[in-house]
């Protein structure tokens, strides 16, 4: 059974989610990206660097959309004469299970943290609160590849690898591209009976055909499965 989040209850068989299902949750997240987030809210520029980026409101959209939610824990606190610095550690978690994870910091030495004297301290919740946001949006976007689709979106481009047209037209980037492929592997990886396998083979396929896997990963999926 399936529903509009895409990752709440995909359609699931012996050999894992279904190639609908999988498809489903890369074009509900290209929808996303495209219908619902605005520039200077969901995502937008960082001073000193060049691109747009997602944001934390971006990446707790997301979150929402399919059902997810983050936990962010403390990793490491520095605090030394003038100097702090504060590493978290953010979990993506579907029901129990962690799909995506991500370091993050934040330090007083930091150009835009810098003070005229060396006080830090009454940046110490600032960078806490830092390394929290980054930990979370930098695991929203390695489980989704939204800053990809953003630079697409906003550039016409997608990093150094070429746009896949799927079959609804729509354009699939590389990041998507190796989402698709871990999901496929897992099924493999699992896949124990002929019946599971030749199921697995049928989703290789059909995600092949759908432009969301390039021939070069469909042959050496199938090739992991044996003949």
């Amino acid at each position: 059974m399936t529903n509009e989040t895409g990752l709440q209850k995909q359609e699931q068989g012996p050999s894992g989610p279904s190639v609908q299902a999988i498809i489903k949750r890369e074009e509900d997240v290209l929808q996303c990206v495209r219908g619902v987030f605005k520039t200077g809210i969901h995502y937008g520029r960082v001073p000193g660097v060049k691109g747009d980026f997602l944001w934390q409101a971006g990446a707790n959209t997301l979150l929402s959309r399919f059902g997810l939610k983050a936990d962010v824990q403390l990793e490491k606190a520095t605090h030394e004469e003038h100097f702090i610095h504060y590493v978290a550690r953010a979990k993506i978690l579907h029901g129990e299970k962690v799909v995506a994870e991500c370091l993050g910091s934040a330090n007083s030495r930091e150009k835009k943290y810098v003070r005229k004297g060396g006080e830090v301290w009454d940046l110490d919740n600032t960078l806490l609160k830092m390394a929290q946001k980054r930990a979370k949006v930098g695991a929203v976007d390695q489980l989704f590849g939204v800053n990809a689709l953003i630079d697409q979106m906003e550039n016409g481009s997608s990093g150094s690898k070429p746009l896949m047209a799927t079959g609804e037209g729509n354009p699939f980037t590389a990041q998507q591209e190796s989402h698709v492929e871990a999901d496929l592997r897992q099924a493999a990886e699992e896949a124990k009976t002929e019946e599971e396998k030749n199921a697995v083979r049928a989703n290789i396929d059909a995600c092949f055909k759908a432009g969301k896997i390039t021939r070069n990963v469909a042959e050496h999926l199938a090739m992991d499965l044996g003949s």
